[in-house]
């Protein structure tokens, strides 16, 4: 899923602009993303580190 979806984004994009914008939009996408997957990170170390200290 990762993979295929900026593809399709991309296809779509390309077609209602030009090529630059189309890497703009996918690289945006990438990047809210890895921010996403970096918040799950932080969120299940914290709750591990929670869980372990007895909060």
């Amino acid at each position: 899923m990762f993979i295929v979806t900026p593809i399709m984004l991309f296809l779509f994009l390309i077609l209602i602009t030009d090529p630059a914008n189309a890497l703009g939009g996918i690289f945006i996408y990438l990047l809210i993303m890895f921010a996403r997957h970096l918040y799950d990170r932080y969120k299940n170390r914290k709750s591990n580190h929670e869980k372990d200290s007895g909060k």
